[in-house]
């Protein structure tokens, strides 16, 4: 039977489609594994492309700008994570930092506990953080290679292939930018739309992002092994189920793929092992039990749902298609005809299932934030544009082709990759909500390494700025800290905001940091207002650090 065109063999002897549609090479197969000059470099690219924020944030260094350790340009996130890790290098079990009083300790997530061993060893939450990186790099670029290679034939196609699973940004928020189509779409959710796409953003501070896209592409050519030659295997269940413990989304994606694609065969016919799927299913499935058993008991996860799902009152389709059209036009061939084996059929589901779960959170509330369904859609989107593009068989010399496919390339990465790789130097010192703890003064350091190395228990009252770092900086718990994780965060930004810039009356201040629980105050660099007046009734001592100030309350308050 003749092969699809998307599937036309380099070298008949050597490359065959199987039954299920994996293009698989029978001969030599330590190719499939062995890297290339071509993919070495993009892998040397990728991984230049994952320390450009950290090589910034140290650049930026100097004497009265200290980093902190964080590895991303929304460091609000990096702190979050690093402020679990040293949570959990005490207890294991994560209970939440960002809160004064008690909360439950029933959260467990691999990735941290082992930062969190890595802690326990003298590694500091940052490095303990950091050390995931090439781990994420690795296996987010062979879980792309893996699935390109597994997916198409050909040498150029699956080059081709590869660069856009790992470099692609759409340019849509750029273009739109130039043609002031605000109206259209906002350009600040057409950006988040395009970064949320693009593997860049995984490597900057979200490690487990990666890593669990690697293992999402992974899975899936696992789990088509396993139909080819009919055997339960290991192999996919597990990648299946730490896929899903890292990052529920894209886990979600895996088991809809799975379920979708099994019936849809079984409806055209074909049978197989029913145990297949079902082991399959139930292993992805676990962790998501998990985390819904958390939402549901656990009242600190309730409230980072209801902040997460605190959304615009409309879905921004626009903004999405917009974004997804560059590779999507060329996808959209690759649809005709119907696909009727596992491998093609999972392909086609890949995109559809993301984004419908997308829209399950936004309109059922079902889970939280739902951007992140869309993390990892580079790749199926990458491999159905080179399926389309071969589809269209429009005829070009080979230096016409080479010329077309560079200047698409360059268009589908340059123009919106240089602007983010400008932007996120930008960030380094202002946020959304304010300044950004990413590069503070010795002054605040002397401040922080005071309250870790303070025997005397009690949480830590503070403006936002320093309230992020408080866990992971001095192993004690914020009463303002991370937005998902703070209860009331706004009404809470707002009051500390008061407190120290002196808004507050003596009476009022004192009746505030009684009600806050605090045994110490914390005042940053950005806030010169003499707090010890005020609070003379309530404060045991004061502590200077130059442009930094500490106060301790009295026991009870």
């Amino acid at each position: 039977m003749a092969l699809p065109s998307e599937y036309a063999a380099t070298s008949a002897s050597s490359l065959k489609m199987t039954r299920s549609g994996m293009v698989r090479t029978p001969r030599g197969a330590s190719r499939i594994r062995r890297l290339d000059g071509f993919d070495w470099a993009v892998l040397t690219v990728l991984t230049v492309l994952s320390i450009w924020v950290m090589v910034g944030f140290i650049v930026h260094q100097s004497p009265n700008a200290v980093w902190t350790g964080t590895d991303g340009p929304y460091v609000a996130d990096q702190m979050n994570y690093l402020g679990w890790i040293a949570v959990s290098a005490r207890h294991v079990f994560i209970s939440d930092p960002f809160t004064i009083g008690t909360s439950p300790s029933d959260y467990l997530h691999p990735g941290i506990f082992i930062s969190g061993l890595l802690v326990r060893l003298g590694v500091t939450p940052g490095w303990a953080y950091l050390a995931w990186k090439p781990v994420a790099i690795v296996v987010l670029f062979a879980g792309s290679r893996r699935y390109v290679r597994a997916s198409l034939s050909g040498l150029w196609g699956r080059r081709i292939a590869l660069v856009l699973c790992l470099f692609y940004i759409s340019p849509a928020w750029v273009v739109a930018t130039w043609l002031h189509l605000t109206h259209w779409a906002p350009i600040s959710l057409l950006q988040s739309i395009d970064t949320e796409i693009w593997p860049g953003t995984y490597l900057w501070g979200y490690p487990f992002t990666a890593i669990a896209v690697g293992l999402l592409a992974f899975a899936l050519v696992a789990y088509e092994r396993d139909r080819r030659t009919h055997k339960v295997g290991v192999v996919a269940p597990l990648l299946g189920f730490m896929c899903a413990w890292l990052q529920p989304w894209q886990a979600a994606t895996l088991i809809g793929i799975v379920v979708l694609s099994e019936l849809i065969l079984r409806l055209r016919g074909e049978r197989g092992y029913l145990a297949l799927p079902l082991i399959m299913v139930a292993a992805t499935a676990a962790p998501q039990v998990y985390y819904e058993i958390l939402s549901r008991l656990d009242w600190t996860w309730a409230v980072a749902d209801r902040t997460n799902l605190n959304l615009p009152p409309y879905l921004p389709w626009q903004a999405i298609l917009l974004s997804l059209a560059p590779l999507g036009i060329l996808a959209a061939f690759a649809y005709r005809p119907p696909e009727v084996n596992f491998s093609q059929l999972a392909l086609r589901l890949w995109p559809v299932l993301a984004l419908a779960q997308y829209a399950a959170i936004y309109f059922g509330r079902v889970g939280t934030f739902p951007l992140h369904s869309l993390d990892g859609l580079s790749i199926p989107f990458a491999v159905l544009a080179v399926v389309g593009a071969r589809r269209l068989g429009i005829a070009l010399s080979k230096r016409a082709k080479v010329i077309a496919i560079s200047v698409v390339l360059l268009v589908l990465i340059v123009p919106s990759a240089v602007q983010e790789l400008h932007a996120v130097w930008g960030v380094q010192s202002t946020g959304i909500l304010g300044p950004q703890p990413a590069l503070i003064k010795p002054d605040e350091v002397d401040a922080l390494q005071y309250l870790k190395n303070d025997p005397t228990l009690g949480g830590v009252l503070t403006p936002f700025y320093l309230g992020q770092t408080i866990p992971a900086e001095t192993n004690r718990n914020t009463w303002l800290g991370a937005l998902s994780w703070t209860p009331d965060f706004f009404t809470r930004l707002v009051a500390a905001g008061r407190l120290f810039s002196g808004d507050l009356a003596p009476n009022a201040a004192v009746a505030f940091v009684k009600s806050s629980g605090a045994r110490f105050l914390l005042s940053d660099c950005n806030n010169h207002v003499d707090l010890s007046v005020a609070l003379a009734p309530i404060v045991r001592s004061v502590h200077h650090f130059g442009c930094a100030t500490v106060y301790e309350v009295k026991p009870g308050g």
